[in-house]
């Protein structure tokens, strides 16, 4: 199976192209995974393109559905801002706020989440990272319980703010933040391939401009439940070096760098 070609990086530069499938026991097929990134003037675009060998497992969800319980892509990007801190608090209309933090923000408190199903449904969230990431979340707009109540199992659509440890580390989930990146899906069963374009805009995270010169971490995931839909779907992300079948690790998101 070979790819077909995807625009070239523009503006990001990205340390990977490819995904592994690094946990033992969610391997599935491994079924190749790769992506770019493109810059633009307002944002950037996140390219993926993902074989499939059986056909794709999903489910017609209302915005901000459970996605992660069906053939599912994810991006997940933690901002890295050299600036004050006072500076590069967010505004829950443009998706930042104010947090305390010491000196220079290197490795922002927080991180943002777009999980994609087949048919393009995405659900967005912002993750807090230990207490300072807590705080970051709890100060913000969300409609829905800020005490840790929200994202019911089972509900649609996820709503509210959810705290769970993640290994050693407390991630705490704002469903209720809202993204305005848009996403194209495109299932070409002749190639048995799955193409996905996710638009983000840079007034995602309060930005006007591209943060030129700046590093930031992500990871691009995969969950592959239709190669096994009976047993554990296959995990691909960028982690190495971990067994815990998570992707919610920030600590191992790989660097981005943008020009």
């Amino acid at each position: 199976m070979r790819f077909s070609e995807i625009p070239a990086v523009s503006g990001l530069v990205s340390a990977r192209e490819a995904l592994d499938w690094p946990f033992p026991g969610y391997q599935g097929v491994a079924a190749p995974t790769r992506f770019c990134f493109e810059g633009t003037e307002s944002g950037f675009i996140l390219h993926i393109e993902a074989v499939f060998f059986k056909p794709l497992v999903y489910t017609a969800r209302p915005p901000k559905g459970r996605v992660f319980e069906s053939d599912c892509l994810e991006l997940f990007l933690r901002p890295a801002r050299t600036v004050p801190a006072e500076q590069s608090g967010w505004n829950p209309k443009s998706g930042t706020e104010h947090c305390a933090c010491s000196a220079l923000l290197q490795h922002a408190p927080f991180y943002f989440g777009w999980e994609i199903a087949p048919d393009g449904c995405v659900l967005d969230y912002r993750a807090g990272i230990g207490e300072e990431g807590r705080r970051c979340i709890a100060s913000g707009s969300g409609t829905g319980p800020l005490d840790g109540s929200g994202a019911r199992s089972g509900v649609e659509p996820v709503c509210g703010v959810l705290h769970e440890i993640v290994g050693d580390t407390l991630i705490s989930f704002d469903y209720d933040w809202k993204s305005g990146a848009v996403a194209s899906s495109r299932i070409l069963q002749d190639e048995n391939l799955w193409k996905l374009d996710l638009a983000v805009p840079w007034s995602d995270f309060g930005l006007e401009k591209r943060p030129s010169g700046e590093t930031w971490y992500f990871t691009v995931n995969r969950i592959d439940v239709s190669s096994d839909p009976g047993g554990n779907p296959g995990l691909g992300c960028l982690h190495r070096d971990c067994t815990a079948p998570r992707f919610h690790q920030p600590d191992l998101f790989r660097e981005l760098r943008i020009c």
